[in-house]
């Protein structure tokens, strides 16, 4: 939205007096502009404040690297975000983007490589000539009071330095939005010996975050009968959940007292929505069924599960299975 336009929506409340109709007005001739930005690591999560000018009145739209920081505090000269974990867990150079307000418009939008995770020595230089003095914008409204950010020492303009060397491959970009999670479908029952079934079960966000507490039954267990695992296939709907180990046990019985265990080494990825993995399972090789009849079939995990992005979505298992009579 323009100044034009930004100006008539204005006059229009003025005149009709009607509530709801916001604006953010960029002063003439000031653009958003990144002037510096630091970290503070001696907070938890871990902060970046940003200097400059034309942030505007209203709460901007902060990312790293096309992930969203978490706005904490906002004047027109200083914002203050969270680092998002994704981020801050990897050491490299980053773009910092900044959009001041709503639209697509250039002037209230600016970038800014950084830096996180690591100190890089200031090369020096000399010290450019002074920019000429802005047009003075009116008083804005006082803004929420931010976080007291860490006093940086203002550095001179150092001289472009050699290219450097390849970094890294980039981490994952933005997922696309998620439509929906469908209605979990109930668990099937046993079939005859030996046929093929297929047993969903969806787990809802709590339960989810404490797997490492309370096991999820994908199987129910069957007197003189053993469920048997013969592929599992995971989606996460419209969430990102993570743990240290990124491992996710399956086993007959509990998780105080398991018959059988496998370890499955699903990759927790960034999208919102995506089949993990399929994995393919063996469980009775070298060992005597009976030991498995009467025992459900569960799956929880080694260590505390945390949720690092999404809107608390569900996970899905689905398992595909015989059913074997044991005499």
């Amino acid at each position: 939205m323009n100044v034009r336009s930004c100006m008539q929506k204005a006059t229009i409340l003025a005149l009709t007096l009607l509530p709801g109709l916001g604006c953010h007005v960029l002063l003439a001739g000031e653009r958003t502009s990144i002037v510096s930005a630091g970290t503070i690591y001696t907070t938890s999560p871990h902060q970046l404040v940003i200097k400059g000018t034309g942030f505007g009145t209203s709460r901007p739209v902060v990312a790293i690297s096309g992930f969203p920081a978490l706005v904490l505090s906002y004047t027109n000269t200083v914002v203050t975000v969270q680092i998002p974990a994704v981020v801050d867990a990897v050491p490299g150079t980053y773009v910092l983007s900044l959009d001041s307000g709503p639209g697509r418009d250039e002037d209230k939008a600016a970038t800014l490589d950084i830096t996180l995770g690591a100190v890089v020595a200031d090369s020096g230089g000399a010290t450019g000539p002074q920019g000429a003095t802005g047009v003075q914008g009116p008083v804005g409204a006082t803004g929420a009071q931010g976080l007291t950010g860490l006093n940086g020492a203002t550095g001179a303009k150092g001289s472009t330095g050699p290219a450097g060397v390849t970094g890294p491959q980039g981490l994952p970009g933005v997922p696309g939005l998620q439509g929906p999670a469908g209605t979990a479908g109930a668990n099937g029952v046993n079939g005859v010996n030996g046929a093929l079934l297929v047993s969903t079960v969806t787990i809802r966000r709590a339960d989810m975050l404490a797997l490492n507490q309370l096991a999820i039954t994908l199987l129910p267990a069957s007197p003189g009968v053993v469920n048997l695992p013969l592929r599992i296939a995971m989606q996460q709907n419209n969430a990102f959940y993570t743990s240290v180990s990124q491992q996710l046990y399956f086993a007959y019985g509990s998780i105080a007292s398991p018959v059988s265990r496998n370890s499955a080494g699903f990759v927790w990825g960034p999208g919102f929505a995506k089949y993990l993995a399929d994995l393919d399972l063996t469980q009775l090789t070298n060992k005597d069924a009976s030991f498995f009849t009467n025992q459900p079939f569960i799956v929880y995990a080694p260590d505390a599960i945390s949720e690092q992005g999404g809107s608390g979505g569900d996970v899905t298992f689905t398992v595909w299975y015989t059913a074997l009579t044991v005499r």
